[in-house]
């Protein structure tokens, strides 16, 4: 046994010896050129004499390796037949395919003679090939910094003959070269380009190979995500054109990129097509590597039956193409395979092996290393003259001869070592047996614990999905008969004037907007709670949407007298780049909570600044301050949890889900929330948000003006004889949110009013006094669109037809089903039409095909489903609208549906919904 191994290792030393000095470099990768037609004037010259010259530039060649200036009788025959450009368009092709085979001086030799050429011919393009092969050479011998010189001058010239695939190859070289000096964000700018180029050409193969680039830029950094990203497109493009080559390259590189990112599965399958591709469109050299490196992964996988088959098949093409890193490689797996198995000898064979392999290779690179510097002391602009040709030559044999004596030596010495070794590792055979049985086990302990949290977290992962979808589902399942709930309650509580059914009727109202609220609350704790949900910054003014907050609740905390107080920092900055959805939802979650539990005192929003970590950053601090009930200090640490509330809040309205949803907000804007009690009585929450970008401005360069929505309500003269029932009324229509301009009976002040008013409402008054007023209305003249309600119990004289008068009667039993009738009846009249322009050369047809398309894909699903997330994304549509064609109507209307979302009112979001409906009716036709 030890015989047959001792032979069968010189066999191996004396075999690798020889391929050592008998291999050729192979290079597999060739760069894209553009297609390069020999010129039209050469191709008309006599058949004879273009035969001719062929003849002698072959003939030139075979001597071109010991005779660098064999090629002047190939110029001196071309001068005199006048084939200067054949000459130069063939020498260069020539050069490309020397290139190719590894022949770098000789390709280099005939570039130059071309480029000679070229330039005397002023042919810009071929002088662009010329470069771009020649910087191709620099870089396949890691001269990069010439390569990407080359590749700048071969641009100059495309660019100047506007030669676009010249353009995008020296681009994508020079990011090839920047690649290789590892500065990726250099190469990924030049690929960028080079990719832009052939989309503009619409290159398909160009975007692929651009594509997989920009991958291994990312891959180099370890951006394995985006590095996926890139591989992935490029191998679509390459499978839409059917191109098994680059379908097999992209699948190497995903392979690749999975395995150093520890996905074996994933690695295997993709390695697993790149063999079937490359199977059908490749090299030997890459089907080899394609079964060596699925090999691999199988063996990572626990496939080790199909790893020795695919690692031998390897093995078997490599041989033959004489690929020792590849054999180095599959030797090594099938070592540690064999170990695993306890197969021994198997084992040390394979090692043996690689340890034979592994050093001839290390030799290889010993030897290419001392040729590169033995080349680089010679320039490689010009060629070789035949004595530097013949030493250069001469100096390598005799490398060669001391390397090989250092490898037989070498081999001789490590034969006998590995002799002895043999027989050392057989005694501890036993021994590692043990310990590899243990590692085996321990390895299937956390095999199956691995498989447990996998399938564990994939049950998790797709409860949560669950969860989501029947939050939706149910959502929009309960909200459609609560909104119509609340509406009928509405409609009966106008046609109730007291007793027991009112009182019903507002246990219902306040019943149904309570679980409405908690359904919204639910639905925004499952949105915020995602870990990829992000926001998106804007311009905002934080002052404005401080008094915008304070509107909201002045009226709730009107009714509980209390004073809402604002405290803003006199220098704080008005416009900050911010979410402006987050700071509203936390703004009104904390300040409803703090009106909610304070029964007397003040709530104080203070605002204050402090400089971030960055110039033009800062940190923001928000404090809503109460003088509420407090939080027990045994709870306060438990107060933003889910569902949680306190002792203090057990009686309250809600289901405890309002503060999570604020940290979660606070949390995803780089902001942290903390709560404490105050000395004497209340609560403070207190919100910094961390480094938040911001825009220098002055005080005359903001607005302070107030919501918009609150500024335009309707307009209302209101005429009457003070009474209890006129202060009922005025209560009624402000609730109906008209600005009722009382004046009592003092016609002067009300003749102000009368011509810019839409409505005017006589109440109360006598007969005389009617007329009187109708008179002096007749008089002043007012406009078609205005409306005049006379609520008596006396009926009007006949002789008085003023135009747009309704008359209700106080004393009938319908009086307020009248008066609901009549209101809305005017608002839906009355309202100015929302889609009226204010741009110049804007085209009517242009506004109602935007309509229509928003009339198509948002306001039906709106409409229909009355959910708030729809609603929500028709105000975007609609505001975009508002904006292009410069319709101030509709702005001020979407800001008031968008209030209306805020404070959750359905019953004023369904008129609004009906109003829009009416409009895009009639300005589509639809």
């Amino acid at each position: 046994m030890k015989l047959k191994s001792l032979i069968l290792i010189i066999a191996i030393s004396l075999y690798i010896i020889f391929q050592t000095f008998t291999i050729k470099p192979i290079f597999a990768e060739s760069p894209r050129m553009s297609a390069v037609p020999l010129p039209q004037h050469s191709v008309q010259a006599s058949v004879n004499d273009t035969t001719k010259l062929n003849q002698i530039i072959k003939k030139n060649i075979e001597s071109l390796k010991s005779e660098p200036s064999a090629l002047a009788e190939s110029k001196q025959f071309a001068k005199s037949k006048k084939l200067n450009h054949f000459l130069a368009y063939k020498l260069f092709i020539l050069a490309q395919n020397q290139r190719l085979i590894g022949n770098y001086q000789i390709g280099h030799n005939l570039d130059i003679e071309a480029l000679e050429l070229a330039n005397k011919l002023n042919d810009k393009t071929l002088l662009a090939n010329i470069y771009i092969d020649m910087a191709v050479s620099y870089r396949k011998t890691h001269k990069n910094e010439k390569a990407i010189e080359y590749s700048r001058k071969a641009l100059a010239y495309a660019s100047a003959v506007n030669d676009s695939t010249n353009m995008s190859i020296a681009i994508n070289n020079i990011g090839n070269a920047y690649l290789q000096l590892k500065q990726y964000a250099t190469a990924l700018q030049f690929f960028k380009h080079s990719l832009k180029l052939e989309q503009t050409r619409k290159n398909m193969t160009g975007i692929a190979i651009n594509l997989n680039n920009i991958g291994k830029v990312y891959l180099d950094k370890s951006n394995f995500s985006r590095a996926i990203n890139y591989f992935s497109l490029s191998l679509e493009i390459n499978k839409q054109m059917n191109l098994y080559r680059g379908m097999a390259i992209c699948n190497t590189d995903l392979a690749h990129t999975f395995e150093k990112e520890g996905n074996f599965i994933k690695a295997q399958e993709h390695a697993k097509s790149a063999l079937q591709q490359f199977l059908q469109s490749g090299s030997r050299k890459e089907i080899s590597e394609a079964y060596i490196k699925l090999g691999v992964l199988n063996n990572k996988n626990g496939q080790i039956q199909h790893a020795i088959v695919n690692l031998k098949e390897g093995i078997k093409l490599s041989k033959g193409n004489d690929e020792i890193p590849n054999l180095v490689m599959a030797y090594l797996t099938l070592y540690n395979i064999y170990k695993a198995k306890q197969d021994f000898q198997k084992a040390l064979h394979y090692n043996m092996l690689a340890n034979l392999y592994e050093d001839s290779l290390s030799n290889l690179n010993l030897n290419s290393h001392f040729i590169n510097n033995k080349a680089s002391t010679s320039t490689i602009q010009e060629p070789l003259t035949d004595k530097a040709y013949n030493k250069y030559f001469s100096d390598g044999q005799q490398s060669w001869n001391k390397i090989l004596l250092i490898i037989i030596f070498i081999f001789t010495v490590s034969i006998f070592a590995l002799s002895w070794l043999f027989w050392f590792i057989k005694r501890r055979n036993t021994e590692l047996s043990l310990k590899n049985s243990e590692i085996e086990r321990i390895n299937s302990e956390l095999k199956q614990k691995s498989e447990a949290l996998i399938k564990a977290r994939q049950e998790a992962e797709k409860t949560a999905s669950t969860k989501n979808r029947f939050l939706a589902h149910i959502s929009h399942e309960i909200r459609t008969p609560l909104n119509s709930v609340l509406g009928f309650a509405e409609l009966l509580k106008q046609s109730q004037t007291g007793g027991a059914q009112q009182y019903y009727l507002n246990s219902i109202n306040s019943a149904g907007k309570s679980l409405l609220n908690l359904l919204n609350n639910i639905l925004d704790f499952a949105k915020y709670d995602n870990e990829n949900l992000s926001f998106k910054t804007e311009e905002i003014n934080i002052r404005e949407v401080i008094d915008e907050s304070v509107n909201i609740f002045a009226l709730k905390a009107s009714e509980k007298k209390l004073q809402l107080l604002t405290d803003v920092q006199t220098s704080i900055s008005n416009i900050i780049l911010f979410n402006k959805m987050v700071l509203q939802q936390t703004l009104l979650n904390l300040v409803g909570n703090a009106i909610k539990y304070t029964q007397k005192g003040h709530i104080t929003i203070k605002l204050t600044q402090e400089k971030g970590n960055k110039k033009n950053l800062l940190n923001l601090i928000i404090c809503v301050e109460d003088t509420g009930i407090g939080i027990p200090e045994d709870q306060i640490n438990n107060i933003f949890e889910p569902f949680y509330q306190a002792n203090n809040f057990s009686e309250s309205e809600g289901a405890g889900l309002g503060l999570s949803i604020t940290q979660q907000l606070v949390s995803k804007m780089n902001g942290n929330i903390e709560v404490r009690n105050n000395p004497v009585s209340g609560t403070s929450f207190i919100i910094r948000f961390y480094d938040i970008p911001f825009l220098e401005t002055s005080a005359h360069d903001v607005s302070h003006s107030k919501i918009i929505y609150k500024a335009n309500k309707t307009k209302l003269l209101f005429i009457n004889v003070k009474s209890n029932k006129t202060e009922d009324l005025v209560n009624s229509f402000e609730m109906q949110e008209f600005d009722v301009i009382d004046v009592g009976l003092g016609m002067t002040e009300a003749k102000k009013y009368i011509e810019s008013v839409p409505l005017i409402v006589l109440c109360c008054l006598n007969k005389e006094e009617t007329e009187n007023t109708l008179n002096i209305i007749e008089n002043i003249s007012i406009k078609n669109n205005q409306k005049i309600l006379i609520i008596q119990n006396h009926q009007l004289s006949s002789e008085h037809n003023v135009s747009n008068t309704k008359v209700i009667n106080l004393e009938r039993e319908d009086f307020k089903e009248n008066l609901f009738n009549f209101i809305n009846e005017f608002k839906e009249n009355d309202n100015l039409d929302l889609f009226e322009s204010q741009a110049q050369n804007i085209s009517l047809d242009e506004i109602i095909s935007d309509l229509n398309h928003i009339f198509r894909n948002c306001f039906e699903n709106a409409y229909n489903s009355r959910i708030l997330d729809e609603i929500e994304s028709l105000c975007y549509q609609l505001d975009n609208i508002a904006g292009k064609y410069e319709m101030p109507h509709l702005n001020i209307f979407v800001r008031e549906m968008q209030n209306n979302i805020k404070e959750f009112d359905i019953s004023a979001l369904d008129k609004q919904l009906e109003l829009l409906k009416k409009q895009l009716s009639s300005t589509t036709g639809k």
